[in-house]
C-alpha cells in the first residue's frame, strides 16, 4: 500500500491543518533524568515540528516518552511518525501504541496507515468502524471512506457516504468525496445528480461549469442548452464559451454585443466580429461588410493575437485586403511566432501575393501538414509554382 493512499493523505492534512505546539507539564520524571534534560527534548521537538521537520520532531518525542512514560508524548510520537511516514517508529512501539489507542480514538486513526502498509486490512477496518461508532463526526466517516477507497471497496465507501448524507445533507466535504468515487465507477447519472446537489449546496460556480462539461462531453447538446437557458447565474462570459462550444455562434454574438454595449471594450466587438461570419457568412455573404466593420473599430484597440489573425486571414482569403492582412497576421506571430495556423495564414497571404517560394516555405516547415485545410494551402502553392 503506498504511503501516498487515500487515508494517509487525508490523515496527514487533518493533522497539518489542526495540530499546533502544546505546553505540557512533563511529569514521573525519573530520579536518574534531568528537569533539564527533558525540558531540552520537549522544546528542541517543538522547534522541529515548527520547521516541517517532523522526524526530528518524532525523534526528540520518542526519547522524552522513552524517558518519561508519559502517554501524551507517546501520542505526539505515534502522531510525527505519521507525518514524516516513518513507521519502523510506530513497530518500536506497537503495543504501547495499541493499549492507548483503546483509550484515544486520535491516536487509533493513527494506527489505520500503519496496519494498511501491514496489508492488514481487516485490523484497519476493525479500528476505523470503532471510531466512527464512537464519534460520528465528519471526519471520521471521511476515513472510514477513504480507507474503503483504498481498498477498492466502492460498495462500502458508497455506504458510509450516503449514511452520512442521510443525517446530515449533502456537505461539500463528503459529496465531493462522492462526486470522486462516482466518477471512479463511471456512474454518469449519480455524477450529474451530485454536480447538481452540490451547486445547490454551495452556490459555487465551478460545480455548475463541470456539470456543463459533463453535458459536452457527453454530447448531451439539448440538455446543455436548456440548462443555460434556465440558469439566472451563469456569466455571460460563460455562457458565451458554452455557445462556442457548441457552435452556437449566433447566440455568442449577441452575448457578445451585450457585453460590448454595458463595458464598451473592444475585445468583445471583435469577438461578436468573429462570431457574427462563424453563424452567418455561409448563408449570406454581405454579412463581410458588418464583420469588416466591427473589426476596424476594434482591433487598432486591443493587443490579441488571436484576434489579429482571425482579421488578418479574413482580409487575405477574401482579397479584401492582403498586404494589411499579412502585416495583421505578422503581429499575432510577434506574440507567438510559433503558432502554425498564424504561420499558415502568413503562408497563405504571401501565395495571395504571388511570393509562393515564401509560401511553401513555411507550409513544408509545419508539423500538421494533415490538416485539411493546410493541405489544400499546400496543393495550391505548388500549383503556383509551377505556372
Amino acid at each position: 500500500m503506498s504511503r501516498y493512499s487515500s487515508v494517509v493523505v487525508f490523515l496527514a492534512f487533518f493533522l497539518l491543518s489542526s495540530c499546533s505546539a502544546k505546553t505540557i507539564f512533563i511529569k514521573n520524571i525519573d530520579e536518574k533524568v534531568s528537569q533539564a534534560s527533558a525540558d531540552f527534548y520537549y522544546m528542541a521537538g517543538l522547534d522541529c515540528e515548527y520547521r516541517k521537520d517532523y522526524l526530528c520532531s518524532a525523534l526528540m518525542f520518542e526519547k522524552l516518552y522513552d524517558m518519561t512514560k508519559q502517554k501524551s508524548f507517546l501520542k505526539d510520537l505515534t502522531r510525527l511518525s505519521l507525518l514524516s511516514a516513518r513507521y519502523d517508529l510506530y513497530k518500536k512501539h506497537i503495543k504501547e501504541i495499541e493499549e492507548l489507542s483503546k483509550k484515544d480514538i486520535e491516536v487509533a486513526s493513527y494506527l489505520i496507515p500503519f496496519y494498511l502498509r501491514e496489508k492488514n486490512y481487516k485490523k484497519a477496518e476493525e479500528i476505523s468502524k470503532d471510531i466512527l461508532k464512537k464519534d460520528h463526526s465528519l471526519k471520521n466517516y471521511q476515513l472510514l471512506a477513504s480507507l474503503y477507497i483504498d481498498m477498492k471497496e466502492y460498495k462500502k465507501a458508497q455506504k458510509v457516504l450516503d449514511d452520512y448524507i442521510k443525517r446530515n445533507g449533502c456537505e461539500p466535504a463528503i459529496c465531493g468525496m462522492q462526486l470522486f468515487l462516482k466518477t471512479k465507477v463511471g456512474d454518469i447519472k449519480g455524477i450529474e445528480k451530485l454536480l447538481k446537489e452540490l451547486y445547490k449546496a454551495t452556490g459555487n460556480q465551478s460545480f455548475e461549469i463541470e456539470l456543463l462539461k459533463l453535458y459536452l462531453s457527453l454530447g448531451k447538446l439539448d440538455e446543455l442548452e436548456r440548462y443555460v437557458r434556465s440558469s439566472k447565474n451563469l456569466k455571460k462570459d460563460v455562457l458565451i464559451d458554452i455557445y462556442t462550444s457548441i457552435k452556437k455562434y449566433k447566440k455568442a454574438e449577441k452575448i457578445a454585443l451585450e457585453l460590448y454595449k454595458e463595458s464598451k471594450k473592444p475585445l468583445y466587438l471583435a469577438d461578436s466580429a468573429i462570431y457574427l461570419y462563424e453563424a452567418e457568412y455561409k448563408k449570406n455573404t454581405k454579412v463581410l461588410k458588418e464583420v469588416i466593420d466591427r473589426f476596424e473599430k476594434s482591433v487598432s484597440k486591443i493587443d490579441e493575437p488571436f484576434v489579429y489573425n482571425y482579421y488578418g486571414y479574413l482580409l487575405i482569403d477574401h482579397d479584401v485586403d492582403v498586404k494589411k492582412g499579412i502585416e495583421l497576421v505578422k503581429k499575432a506571430l510577434k506574440k507567438k511566432p510559433k503558432d502554425e495556423y498564424y504561420l499558415d495564414s502568413l503562408a497563405w497571404g504571401y501565395y495571395k501575393i504571388g511570393k509562393c517560394n515564401e509560401a511553401l516555405k513555411i507550409l513544408e516547415s509545419l508539423k500538421d501538414k494533415e490538416q485539411e485545410e493546410i493541405k489544400e494551402h499546400i496543393k495550391k502553392v505548388k500549383e503556383c509554382l509551377k505556372r
